[in-house]
């Protein structure tokens, strides 16, 4: 009886889980503010290649980026996302461009794994750990961590313009 209350008081990270080329992801919903059915990008040149543009949505002008190209993985060919999530980091709105959003997943706090000691360099900070759920490794990203400052710097003033 005593185990069975003490895995009901055990804390569940909500997650978001998405795909991109097939491979699970996820985000902790705290960080998300919406999700929304991809959109046309207005492109805006000069800016780092995984900065896709902006987009306006309810009168505020969003940057936009894509996942893929920031974690350096490979376009897929002739596969079009179908979702944007809104996240909100320190105090900016960004749309990030995922393949598809699966669904928000209930994991045990304990039950996310720290990266393998061979993984952990500063090319690979925004990846906070990693998850099985349902047979599937998801690796949970660290949205804050997911870009240096200059490239913060750079995301800001896209929303100021």
């Amino acid at each position: 009886m005593q185990s069975t209350e003490k895995k009901e008081k055990q804390y569940k990270r909500q997650l978001v889980n998405f795909r991109i080329n097939n491979k699970d992801y996820a985000l902790d919903i705290i960080k998300i503010i919406e999700i929304i059915s991809f959109k046309d990008v207005t492109p805006i040149p000069k800016l780092p290649t995984f900065i896709e543009g902006v987009v306006e949505l309810r009168g505020l002008v969003i940057p936009v980026i894509d996942l893929k190209k920031r974690l350096g993985l490979t376009l897929a060919a002739g596969g079009r996302p179908n979702h944007i999530l809104i996240v909100k980091i320190h105090g900016t709105k960004i749309g990030i461009i995922v393949d598809e959003v699966r669904e928000v997943i209930g994991v045990e706090e304990g039950s996310i794994q720290s990266p393998p000691e061979l993984l952990k360099d500063r090319d690979s900070e925004y990846l906070m750990g990693i998850c099985k759920f349902r047979e599937n490794l998801i690796l949970v990203l660290d949205i804050d961590s997911l870009f240096t400052h200059d490239e913060k710097n750079v995301l800001g003033l896209i929303k100021e313009r």
